[in-house]
């Protein structure tokens, strides 16, 4: 019984000190770190957190703990709705959580929050939520016992009275920075505006200027005292006058304009460009009676746009071009790569072959690289959004992964998924792919995992490495092209995987974010949009053909490279593929209208010197076959303009540099048209 009352005496003690402690104290973070420390002691706990509520994001954020280690930190550094944890379920249900036993928590069952509880020795958990008087969430309590716990009644009501005490002085120290906040912003609002270079003018909704700061007398060289009563019209154009008078109509509606780029006049007739945003001006009523206008002079702004636009299209331009012929000697050596893989099947001479294979992957996938990010820069790339199952992603993934963890001694784990999600799956594939291989090649040891978790109406897909990390001080730097790590260069790469995984996540619209403890890994997360419809998940794709597996028909093909037009010959030869393959269409011509030649199938290059281009030379090579021949058009050229004029004639497209088996893939399948 005494032991008890000391008990209750101490609780009480500490709750006297700790509420006069957060009435002097006015850091919010202290404050937090003051709650969770009197958490943990009134619960008699071994180990708690403390969360803030986001409520734009629905979800709880750490921000204080005592006794978690650093992997448990990262892994519940954000907690939603759908989180198997006792604050996760707190947040569901908007009150108070108890497990006694994680290991009977039907909540919790095979949830990944378990495995994390088992691994740092988590066996029992609670969670209050930390209420305003107002009813609004602020943030949660939480604490956590390393054996099967029950937390008592007095030790509840105990940590009920911290928590109302804590709620009400977060909630008025945060009242009172807002205040002081608003206080300063008045202050140097006024500063602001009188020193800002950008024109700041002020008007009544009959277009009378009522404001003028320096800006706008540096802007349009009249001064405030010339400038104040005067209609805003002295500085706008007579054939934009009509601008004044729309932009009056929306001021009066409540309407805000943005960035309006225009022309005005300046006092000694002069014409600049300008950026123009106008919102409306309350008074204390709010009703509406005038305007505010910001003006920026853009004229050097947008003669630098056109000169950088200009050199945009010329870089563009000369990287289609030259992708077509740095393609070239890649095809060239990779048909032959593959015709030497069938004369050495194994021994010494055939590692030397899969050496080569390998370089040429790394020098195709170099090329690729620099090609997906100047299309990325120049605005071609357009998503295809659609609603699709993961484990269309996740399965290619896999198989195309194994090797290369393989090699490198690592284990891959896959978590399958079923969940529908709304995105582009051509570019978000690109995104985990980039993810994976860097991930790979970061990792000495250990494993990577890829998986997926809800997050209310958003799937987080999530890429997780055991591997090296990343310094804190570098991750702002590591989505930027070329950027790499202290040791980036030994591990190989081109600094363009993460680029290009945010360039792409900008154009998504997918939130992307890493988290990183050094000598322990990292993990990358994308968040997309989930699907609202039922995707039957697709059936698995059907193997490739076998090598011996040749064409029944034959070819006819025009390739105008020397190199190219050998190595083709070779690699289709070996396949036991009757083709016929010429330098121009006037010699695919000659043998069909003069020799009989009858091809089931044609095959073309797109660019061809001294002849029409492949979808022409096709056209005629159909006339003088008066057929419809099924056609493959080769091309080194990635511009979606010209893919897409190709397609649009009913015609297989094919980029270089492609492998043998790519070829024979797309000549089988358009020969299946013309049986």
């Amino acid at each position: 019984m005494l032991h008890e009352l000391n008990g209750k005496v101490d609780a009480s003690l500490r709750l006297q000190e700790i509420s006069t402690l957060l009435i002097q104290e006015g850091n919010l973070d202290v404050l937090y770190e003051r709650v969770l420390d009197a958490a943990v002691y009134l619960m008699r706990a071994d180990v708690g957190s403390m969360q803030k509520y986001d409520p734009e994001r629905n979800e709880l954020r750490l921000l204080a703990s005592r006794g978690f280690p650093a992997e448990a930190i990262a892994f519940w550094d954000r907690v939603n709705r759908d989180s198997g944890t006792s604050c996760g379920m707190a947040l569901s249900v908007g009150h108070r959580v108890v497990v006694p036993d994680v290991e009977c928590a039907d909540f919790m069952a095979g949830s990944a929050d378990l495995k994390v509880a088992r691994q740092v020795g988590l066996r029992a958990m609670h969670s209050t939520p930390l209420i305003s008087r107002s009813g609004r969430l602020l943030g949660m309590i939480s604490t956590h016992w390393q054996k099967p716990h029950s937390p008592a009644e007095d030790e509840l009501r105990a940590l009920d009275v911290l928590a109302r005490q804590a709620a009400d002085l977060i909630e008025r120290v945060q009242v009172e920075t807002t205040l002081r906040q608003s206080e300063q912003r008045l202050r140097w609002i006024g500063s602001v505006v009188e020193s800002s270079d950008d024109a700041i003018i002020s008007k009544n909704l009959n277009g009378i200027i009522t404001s003028w700061n320096r800006g706008a007398e540096r802007l349009f060289s009249y001064t405030a005292e010339e400038a104040i009563g005067q209609p805003v019209t002295i500085i706008i154009p007579q054939d934009r006058l009509d601008e004044e008078r729309e932009i009056l109509a929306r001021i009066r509606r409540g309407e805000r304009i943005d960035h309006f780029e225009t022309v005005r006049q300046r006092k000694h007739g002069g014409l600049v460009s300008i950026s123009l945003t106008v919102s409306p001006v309350k008074n204390a009523e709010g009703r509406i009676v005038g305007a505010s206008k910001v003006a920026r002079d853009i004229t050097e702004q947008k003669l630098a746009w056109k000169t950088a636009e200009m050199a945009d299209r010329a870089k563009s331009s000369f990287l289609a071009a030259a992708s077509h012929d740095l393609r070239q000697p890649l095809q060239t050596l990779k048909l032959l790569h593959a015709a030497l893989e069938l004369h050495h099947p194994s021994g010494e001479a055939r590692n030397l072959v899969t050496e080569i294979g390998r370089s040429l992957d790394t020098m195709t996938s170099i090329l690729s690289s620099l090609l997906d990010v100047n299309r990325l820069e120049s605005g071609n790339l357009r998503p295809f959004v659609s609603e699709f199952s993961l484990s269309e992603i996740f399965g290619s993934l896999a198989a195309d992964f194994a090797a290369p963890v393989l090699e490198r001694g690592l284990r891959l784990c896959i978590v399958r998924s079923e969940l529908i999600i709304r995105s582009d799956r051509h570019m978000l594939a690109e995104m985990i792919r980039n993810l994976l291989s860097n991930a790979i090649r970061y990792t000495d040891k250990g494993q990577i995992l890829l998986g997926c978790r809800r997050a209310g109406d958003d799937v987080r897909i999530e890429v997780w490495d055991s591997g090296v990390g990343i310094a804190q001080d570098e991750l702002p730097r590591i989505f930027q092209e070329y950027y790499q790590g202290t040791d980036g260069v030994e591990r190989g790469g081109f600094g363009l995987g993460l680029a290009i995984v945010k360039r792409l996540g900008d154009i998504l619209d997918h939130r992307i974010e890493v988290r990183s403890i050094p000598g322990k890994g990292t993990r990358f997360l994308i968040e997309v949009p989930r699907g609202r419809s039922s995707v039957k998940a697709p059936d698995a794709a059907p193997p490739l053909h076998p090598h011996n597996n040749a064409l029944r028909g034959s070819v006819l093909a025009i390739e105008d490279e020397a190199s190219v037009r050998s190595a083709l010959r070779k690699s289709l030869k070996t396949r036991g593929v009757d083709a016929t393959i010429v330098a121009t269409a006037t010699e695919a011509l000659t043998l069909i209208r003069e020799q009989g030649l009858r091809p089931d199938v044609l095959l073309c290059d797109f660019n061809l010197r001294g002849s029409p281009n492949g979808v022409e030379s096709i056209r005629q090579l159909r006339a003088a076959l008066c057929q419809n021949v099924p056609a493959v058009v080769m091309t080194g050229d990635i511009r979606s303009q010209t893919v897409d004029s190709i397609s649009a004639q009913g015609i297989s497209v094919l980029i270089k540099p492609f492998s043998t088996e790519e070829l024979l893939e797309a000549l089988r399948g358009q020969e299946k048209q013309s049986l």
